[in-house]
């Protein structure tokens, strides 16, 4: 036998793409297993995006309890935002680490957000075909990287790390192409290690449609602002292509493991157009907490020297450069937000584009905390909730603002307090454009 288990995550894969795909005879793969198997709707965490989805399903406890809600971690003593990583293990070991534990042979390859762990009976094989890697290639043991990247080669995206900016025809064929190599190797990975006998669990993860989809999704997209019949008459529906890989993979996957394998697949949050204002999040508190939308005062401010060199920044330097110096502009964003975050009641904190996070700066728990906990907490917390709430689109008038988790309100386990204390959910109806 192959393998007793065989785990399969597809994240990105969206379930009502998936059946419009079925209903069209694209996934027959993806339809024979449903039809053979026991389905069921996953909801995220309340105000998470797809890094806590995916980690906590491979620890089995929520963020409150792991302490990871995103891959950039908050550091209440330094201020600082940092990527969490090595130096940052999670309190509860992954489901492979535990079955490793108890003498099982297990292999993992490129779970999203996954702990990295060390295995003595199997191995892990992380940040290979990722998306967005936050470390090179690494595996447990160490040397399988190198004979992996011999045998297979290396991430064919030469931009992984980042939405890569498509400025013509041969570009989006390009990325296409890349695309649908890094399916074809990680599928061909895979078989050759099911054609060995002995595995206890076998789970590879794929990631390609949640980044085809920050790339791709305005081609297919009638409606999205970015949207340009040229290209979708030129590549046709290539989001489409991709999810039919998908499925050839699956099926070629599953056919490797074996007819005795028990077979589970896990996707994670869909993907849909992107409607957020994370990028204006930072200015919109900074100007809350200095009370120009009556929020009431205290701290905050920033010179007009700055505020002039960020609009040059928006306004005059083309999109192509803003791209390209955008890690070095998120640093420098960070490093603006420690030293301004000891005279702040509230600071944002990086998030994925689903909701704003929100950070109170607490005596006792920062190290340069304004605000009292109890009635002072309480009542910082309702003024700027009604605040937000109160935000509009500038051309239509609509509410940004969908909904606000309190992290009280949801979440109360050991590691709560690494949490922000607000998410803020934004509306996906209307478009933010403005902002």
């Amino acid at each position: 036998m192959p393998a007793k288990a065989l785990f399969l995550g597809l994240d990105g894969l969206d379930d009502v793409k998936v059946e419009t795909l079925i209903a069209a005879g694209d996934m027959p793969n993806i339809k024979a297993l449903r039809e053979a198997s026991q389905t069921a709707l996953i909801r995220n965490y309340p105000g998470m995006g797809a890094g806590a989805f995916w980690t906590s399903a491979a620890c089995g406890v929520a963020p409150d309890h792991h302490g990871r809600f995103f891959y950039m971690q908050f550091d209440p003593k330094t201020y600082e935002h940092k990527v969490a990583g090595e130096d940052d293990p999670l309190d509860t070991p992954s489901f492979w680490k535990t079955l490793d534990r108890e003498g099982r042979r297990v292999g993992v390859v490129d779970w999203f957000r996954g702990p990295f762990e060390e295995l003595e009976n199997g191995f892990v094989l992380d940040n290979w075909h990722g998306h967005d890697a936050s470390w090179p290639t690494r595996s447990s043991p160490a040397d399988m990287t190198e004979k992996v990247l011999a045998a297979y080669g290396a991430d064919p995206y030469a931009h992984a790390t980042r939405e890569p900016v498509l400025d013509s025809l041969e570009a989006h064929q390009q990325f296409i192409e890349e695309t649908l190599a890094r399916i074809e190797v990680k599928t061909r990975l895979a078989c050759a290690h099911l054609s060995e006998s002995g595995w206890d669990l076998y789970a590879p993860t794929f990631s390609e449609l949640h980044h085809v989809d920050h790339v791709l999704y305005h081609i297919t997209d009638k409606d999205h602002p970015r949207h340009d019949p040229s290209l979708l008459n030129a590549l046709g529906d290539p989001i489409r292509v991709c999810y039919m890989a998908i499925d050839n993979a699956v099926g070629a996957i599953i056919k490797a493991a074996g007819p005795d394998a028990a077979v589970m697949v896990m996707a994670g949050p869909g993907m849909t157009r992107l409607i957020s204002a994370n990028e204006s999040f930072p200015e919109i508190l900074r100007r809350l907490d200095a009370g120009v939308s009556g929020g009431g005062g205290g701290g905050g401010g920033g010179g007009k020297p700055a505020e002039k060199i960020k609009d040059a920044y928006r306004n005059f330097l083309p999109v192509k450069w803003r791209n390209k110096l955008a890690p070095l502009a998120a640093r420098v964003r960070r490093k603006a937000s420690k030293n301004l975050f000891a005279h702040r009641r509230f600071i944002h904190m990086p998030h994925n584009a689903n909701s704003a996070c929100i950070r109170i700066n607490l005596k006792g728990r920062e190290r340069y905390g304004l605000i009292e906990p109890g009635a002072q907490y309480e009542q910082t917390v309702e003024n700027l909730c009604q605040d937000l709430m109160a935000l509009q689109d500038a051309d239509t008038g609509v509410p940004i603002v969908e909904n606000i988790v309190r992290r009280e309100d949801e979440y109360h386990g050991p590691r709560a307090d690494a949490l922000p204390d607000l998410f803020v959910e934004w509306n996906r109806s209307a478009d933010l454009k403005a902002l």
